[in-house]
């Protein structure tokens, strides 16, 4: 529906109503710029829980049958779970959850919660033992600031250092804007009893006796109330456990002389850590804690993180004793990463803005240019309404918009121009300028919207991820077009000149080369036929290339940081693990590139970037280091020549070093699931396709997630010696886990904190096979050694069980050397796996990089048939054409083979960006041909095949199409010119190699189809 011809010179007539249109969009643009959120990369929707449940003394298989699978029937009955993985573990049973792509912020805690109810629920189905399960839903987020608390001296206690992060902990967590705190490396503090087992057995007391004795010597609790007519007065005993020493002082016995023993007397009291410690944080070599935070999605992050430095600093002013490191501030990615797409934001408006200059003048240069802010500030302040924030998706979008933007400024005003110039009054001039074009720039603008609607439409992490890019295109194509129906066209007829011969005035616009030009268009319309194939032929080349492109699923980032992951025997201590993590921190010292090393040893580091995740729990054998390089030059140099050095030195470990990815998370680069309901069968299924792995040369190494090698030792009891000792299978377990873990007996409150009390003996009784033979049982008052009815046996177990949706599934992982592309090893190796001998219930399936961009492809196109239809439908109307509808829908897919083409010639290989890129172009390309046949249908001549009207109509349309085409891959220029790295830049070629064909396809393919059609209906007419 056309605009009232009043409303079409509104703001012509109302000049005051124009200017303060004009700076009420300046100051909501200012207004949104200074309050909107700045972060690095989109925030992530919560839609990865985990579920983390201990089984004391279990193994794997008890664990995977009496825990993790009654947990996840429990779960299945949650409708908004689409996957479930888990891990059983001994002790631990590890649940991932994945809630459906359609989750969202604003329900995922009502989600959650209904999970948290199933556990719930499903707890009193689990054995005795069983620990509650812990809900963990805080794993998919990047930590916005981290600090490690350095003791100054080595003999500081970590005790200290753990009482002294909590605080930390809890003035982070009062500063405004934060969102979460977490502590990692922290020990678990305990007060420690260590027993002497002899000393046990000749006072003639049980650990369960003397683990009696001290939780009846704490009072804790109400003794009643002292209640009177008029008072009501609470009673208490005194006397709780409250130190070292009223510890010691708990009577144990007393003899027949009277003389009362105290704990003390048999037992070492102290305080210290867990043994052993679940975590052990280190940073430069030095044991640390690492207080990690969270800020709020709404917040700046750069205001957050100066007032986050502000509480440290005070913070270690009045503590002192320790110096607080700054291990990740992400505003200062943040600021660099911003910087560097706002100055090429800056570059490539200059570029515009240079370009309108010489095509069109002074004068027009101004008018055309004063869109991009105007549709900017529209773009910042809508950004600003639905809650978005200013990140590197969102200002790309602006990238991509910024010469789609004056597209429509450039052809109103150009039509405005060449009607000033025919001696149209200036009024006149706007209204048949805004009535003819009206129709055809909102159609171009509805399909390049519609262009971009796949990547709105993006679901799930991916659409976390590129949806808000699409946000910032459709807003910004939108206001362009709200700007050029009102503003632009108002300040063209106020203030272009008339008719002038200066180039500064009406543009460049050589005569010989529109001569040359000229020329050509009427040899191209000599031969429309050989035109059109030649022009198709090219263009279908780039469906050729495709085929020759490599697959890549997302590049790396270029960042300063990397991180090395490593790998121990499943049994391995955590102490040891320390020990090699302490021996590679020598080796990387050699390295003058390394500001600094960060670990985190038994879990995953806390995630300093949105593409980590924790994929490791109470792990051992596992740990993970970030570096910090002094470039992210450097960090290219470095990643091979420390995978060498670590591979050569450490050959019974398996080390990852390699580089942060960009895209969703996930555990591995290749993953293969191999499915069935033997262990044994899926064991060697995935023993063969390591195997296969193996000979690929570009990997580094693979795993299996269902395998032998933990070692296990087995208490074999003779029946008939426990039999004749009055000792149950039951009652042999439960003992050994009691003297060997140690018992909980009590607890001691300190300030906010409540730390437990655990009796254990001694280490030298626990730590060798001899030690544990001679451990004494106790059966009906006598002590008996385990050695004398039973025999222990080294044997190795399976060391974890996993399950893929409730099935059970043997994960092959595999790490490929750096710039190796792992789609097309899987590629290769496809056809090996299926060669192998598969039997019915077994199967194997793809997972990593592979599964994510299949899961994102499907995920691109999933409404794709709907919104080519909504194009479809918007031409037809449009044009009144089934036949123009069809030969724009051509366009538009040889303009995209114009694109594959520019990314094989500058060799790049065909990631998810290129995807959006070809997505988004599809709508782009139309902008020119709709103009041009818009111009050749409303032209009576032209229609009738006349050549002559034909090659007039294309010539008119030339400059304002070749200044869109120019300002559109000028837009883009900055990135090809100047941005490092392989995330940008493919993107960019795609669409700056598919305008530059879609140009040659608007000014020669679609006239050349649209002169064949005419005459051909002319010549059918004549036959009538």
């Amino acid at each position: 529906m056309l605009p009232s011809k009043s409303f079409n010179t509104l703001f012509f007539r109302n000049k005051r109503l124009l200017f303060l249109s004009i700076m009420l969009i300046f100051v909501a643009g200012f207004s949104a710029l200074t309050t909107m959120p700045r972060i690095e990369d989109p925030r992530f929707t919560h839609r990865n829980p985990i579920v983390l449940t201990r089984f004391p003394g279990a193994s794997a298989s008890r664990v995977e049958s009496l825990v993790t699978e009654k947990l996840e029937n429990a779960l299945q009955e949650v409708p908004e779970i689409s996957k479930i993985t888990s891990s059983s573990r001994p002790e631990i049973s590890v649940i991932n959850i994945q809630l459906e792509d359609q989750t969202t912020s604003r329900n995922n805690q009502a989600i959650f919660s209904k999970i948290r109810d199933k556990l719930k629920d499903a707890q009193v189905f689990l054995p005795k033992g069983v620990e509650k399960p812990v809900f963990d839903d805080s794993r998919t987020t990047a930590y916005t600031f981290v600090y490690a608390l350095i003791p100054k001296r080595q003999k500081t206690s970590l005790n200290v250092l753990s009482r002294l992060s909590e605080e930390l902990a809890h003035r982070l967590r009062s500063v405004p804007g934060t969102e979460l705190v977490k502590l990692y490396g922290k020990p678990q503090e305990e007060f420690s009893v260590t027993v002497n087992p002899h000393d046990l057995a000749t006072l003639g007391i049980s650990m369960e006796e003397l683990s009696q004795s001290l939780a009846l010597a704490d009072p804790k609790g109400s003794a009643g109330i002292m209640r009177s007519p008029k008072w009501d007065i609470p009673l208490e005993v005194s006397g709780e456990l409250d130190s070292i020493k009223r510890i010691a002082s708990v009577p144990i016995l007393h003899n027949a002389e009277g003389n009362i023993i105290q704990l003390g007397d048999i037992a070492k009291v102290g305080k210290n850590q867990q043994d052993p410690l679940t975590e052990i944080a280190l940073s430069g070599g030095t044991q640390t804690i690492y207080v990690a935070a969270l800020v709020r999605q709404e917040e700046q992050v750069h205001h957050w993180a100066q007032k986050i430095q502000k509480e440290g600093s005070i913070f270690q002013k009045e503590v002192g004793g320790f110096s607080l490191k700054t291990v990740f501030n992400q505003s200062e990615y943040t600021q660099a990463r911003l910087e560097g797409l706002v100055n090429n934001l800056y570059a490539g408006s200059i570029v515009v803005i240079l370009v309108i200059f010489f095509f069109m003048g002074w004068r027009s240069a101004v008018i055309v240019s004063l869109a991009l802010p105007l549709s900017i500030s529209i773009t910042l302040f809508g950004l600003m309404m639905i809650g978005e924030q200013l990140q590197q998706m969102t200002i790309f979008g602006m990238i991509i918009a910024i010469g789609l933007l004056i597209d429509n400024a450039i052809v109103i005003t150009e039509e405005i121009s060449a009607k000033i110039r025919q001696n149209i009054s200036r009024q006149k001039a706007l209204e048949q300028t805004i009535n003819h074009l009206f129709v055809p720039l909102g159609a171009s603008t509805l399909t390049t919207i519609l262009g971009f609607m796949p990547i709105f439409l993006l679901s799930g992490n991916m659409g976390d991820f590129a949806s808000s890019m699409a946000y910032s295109v459709i807003i910004a194509l939108v206001s362009s077009f709200l700007v050029s129906m009102t503003i632009i066209p108002s300040l063209a007829a106020l203030f272009l000149g008339d008719a002038s011969s200066h180039w500064w005035e009406k543009g460049i616009s050589p005569a010989y080369l529109r001569r040359i030009y000229k020329q050509s268009i009427h040899k191209a319309l000599c031969y429309p036929l050989l035109t059109c194939f030649a022009i198709a032929l090219f263009a279908s080349t780039g469906f050729v290339a495709l085929f020759q492109l490599e697959d890549l699923f997302f590049p790396a980032v270029d960042r300063d940081q990397f991180e090395i992951r490593v790998w121990g025997a499943r049994d391995t201590s955590i102490l040891h693990t320390q020990n090699h993590i302490e021996g590679i921190n020598q080796q990387l010292e050699q390295f003058s590139q390394i500001e600094d090393t960060h670990w985190l040893i038994g879990g995953g580091f806390p995630p300093v970037y949105y593409n980590l995740m924790i994929s490791q729990d109470k792990a051992p054998f596992y740990a993970q280091g970030i570096i910090k390089a002094k470039s992210f030059q450097d960090v290219k140099i470095l990643i091979p020549s420390i995978q060498n050095i670590l591979e050569k030195n450490y050959p019974n470990l398996q080390i990852y070093v390699g580089q942060f990815g960009q895209g969703p998370p996930m555990t591995a680069p290749i993953e293969f699931r191999v499915s069935g309901p033997n262990i044994a069968k899926i064991q060697e299924y995935g023993r063969q396709i390591r195997q296969l792995l193996s000979q690929e040369p570009d990997v580094l190494f693979s795993q299996s997630t269902i395998q032998e090698g933990s070692h296990k030792i087995w208490v074999e009891v003779d029946p008939y010696q426990s039999q004749l000792a009055n000792l149950k299978l039951q009652q042999i377990s439960s003992q050994l886990q009691k003297k060997l873990e140690g018992q909980m007996a009590s607890s001691v409150m300190e300030e906010r904190e409540e730390i437990p009390i655990r009796i254990k003996i001694a280490s030298s009784y626990r730590e060798n096979f001899q030690a544990i033979a001679s451990t004494e049982l106790t059966a009906s008052g006598s002590k008996i050694p385990l050695s004398s009815i039973s025999k222990l046996r080294l044997k190795p177990e399976i060391g974890e069980i996993t399950h893929y949706q409730n099935k059970r599934c043997n994960q092959i992982y595999a790490y490929v050397k750096m710039d190796v592309l792992p789609i097309e090893i899987c590629k290769r190796l496809a056809p090996k796996i299926n060669q192998l001998n598969w039997t019915d219930s077994y199967h194997w399936e793809i997972g990593g990089n592979s599964k994510e961009k299949k899961d994102a492809l499907q995920n691109l196109t999933r409404h794709s048939h709907l919104i080519a239809l909504l194009i479809l439908a918007i031409l037809v109307l449009s044009f009144n054409s089934f036949f123009l509808t069809a030969l724009i829908t051509v366009v538009a897919f040889l303009s995209v083979g114009f694109g594959i083409l520019a990314l094989w010639m500058a060799d790049y290989a065909l990631g998810f960006n290129p995807i959006l890129g070809c997505a988004g172009l599809i709508g782009i390309a139309l902008n020119d041909s709709i103009v041009v046949l818009a111009a050749l249908q409303r032209n009576p001549k032209a229609r009738a095949g006349n050549p002559e009207a034909i090659c007039q109509e294309i010539m008119n349309c030339t400059r304002h199409i070749l200044s869109t085409t120019v300002t559109t891959m000028g837009g883009f220029l900055p990135f090809l010119l100047f941005t490092e790295g392989s995330f940008w830049p493919p993107l960019a070629i795609v669409i700056v190699g598919g305008v530059a064909g879609a140009t040659l396809l608007s000014l020669f393919f679609s006239p050349m189809v649209f002169y064949c059609f005419a005459s051909w209906q002319n010549k059918r007419e004549a036959v009538k």
